[in-house]
């Protein structure tokens, strides 16, 4: 019977400037799915947001049905993800797993979500998120207040929502409630719409389920040039321009906003960040 719900499952993935067949989220996910043993097909969805797509023969994989999504634009994250969900509800999936090109997935991966949506099919629940680490540092799910995250040495089976967000990679959610909570905020490009996504789910969860299972985060396509440190920081502030609305605007300020800020100053030691975002207010 759980093994039947692999029938009811895609697993999407969002690309940028790399082939999803060399991806580590990809590759990590056959390998949990080959382990497994399972009968039942393995559908994904992938979502190139390369502007300028590079051409290379795409590999066979047995028993792996590929959906490949691409535009020709970087359409963002949550645009993205809003899409995958609306293609996979026509195509009948009642649930999906939203994947980060630099997550590492464990070899259970595959297994541990199977047997989560059995059991969240029996409890009537439609979300559930992994333990998502970096090194040994967990990363998600976090405490989350004042629109800051603080770290935690351990997570609980059961998170209160009151107190905790997540990140995407390795969200579990059933298509129909994703549709209900509104599906993703499409005015934030990258940054925070995790956040305003979980912000959204509480009004409608106080509490979600803990996969018990651990990702790995890998931050080494982190770049320290300069110049592409500040294209990103112009992406950030576009997003929270966007975020801040009817939100606590001082709190933001300076809970989130200067903080960044001094951090890009620190790190690069440039007032480029500095007139950039004084020309922005």
């Amino acid at each position: 019977m759980m093994d039947d719900c692999g029938e009811d499952i895609v697993f999407s993935l969002v690309v940028y400037n790399e082939f999803y067949w060399e991806v580590e989220s990809f590759k990590s996910l056959l390998s949990s799915y080959y382990k497994s043993g399972t009968s039942k097909s393995l559908n994904v969805y992938i979502f190139d947001n390369t502007v300028i797509q590079k051409k290379n023969e795409e590999p066979y994989f047995e028993k792996i049905n590929i959906k490949y999504l691409a535009f020709g634009e970087n359409m963002g994250i949550s645009k993205s993800y809003n899409y995958l969900v609306d293609v996979a509800s026509n195509e009948g999936f009642e649930w999906i797993v939203f994947l980060d090109q630099d997550t590492r997935l464990s070899l259970d991966f595959y297994h541990k979500y199977i047997e989560t949506i059995s059991e969240l099919n029996l409890k009537k629940v439609d979300i559930a998120v992994p333990i998502v680490k970096s090194g040994t540092k967990i990363l998600s799910p976090s405490l989350y207040k004042n629109y800051r995250t603080k770290l935690l040495d351990s997570i609980p089976s059961i998170i209160c929502l009151n107190d905790y967000s997540a990140i995407n990679s390795g969200l579990l959610i059933n298509c129909e409630f994703f549709s209900k909570v509104g599906g993703y905020n499409e005015e934030l490009f990258l940054d925070f719409c995790d956040h305003d996504f979980f912000l959204k789910i509480k009004q409608y969860r106080k509490s979600i389920f803990v996969i018990d299972t651990e990702l790995q985060q890998d931050f080494s396509a982190e770049t320290d040039s300069m110049d592409k440190a500040l294209t990103r920081y112009k992406l950030f502030i576009k997003d929270l321009n966007s975020f801040k609305r009817n939100r606590n605007q001082l709190v933001l300020l300076f809970l989130v906003d200067i903080p960044h800020l001094l951090k890009l100053l620190l790190k690069y030691k440039s007032l480029k960040f500095l007139k950039y975002r004084l020309n922005k207010k």
